[in-house]
């Protein structure tokens, strides 16, 4: 054996991708919520969009779900890669840098009863 060791292989770096997340989350405890007009409704959940720079589906999923801690999150099959060249001007000025794994956008909470 040779006295000079050998260089670990360079990481393959992973392309980074943007994702559209779409949640429903069910509450730990319900809430009141009042509408447009004043009236006051008792919610359970609501339902939330994420803008996600992430590697993988999976990870922008993971990503979104620890974000969220005030009840069970699941996830919308409509979950999905987005290009941003495409999609809506306001929500692609969002992803100020595409190449950084972040969530970049969290629309407002969009409260429901069940």
């Amino acid at each position: 054996m040779s006295g000079t060791p050998t260089k670990p292989a360079p990481r393959r770096r992973l392309k980074r991708k943007q994702y559209l997340v779409l949640v429903e989350v069910i509450l730990n405890s319900s809430v009141d919520v009042e509408d447009e007009t004043g009236s006051v409704r008792r919610c359970q959940g609501y339902l939330q969009n994420f803008g996600v720079t992430a590697t993988s589906l999976r990870r922008a999923l993971a990503m979104v779900e620890r974000r969220i801690d005030d009840g069970a999150v699941h996830f919308d099959a409509d979950s999905r890669e987005i290009d941003l060249s495409v999609s809506d001007s306001n929500f692609a000025e969002a992803c100020t840098d595409p190449d950084k794994t972040a969530v970049w956008y969290a629309s407002p909470k969009a409260y429901v009863a069940f």
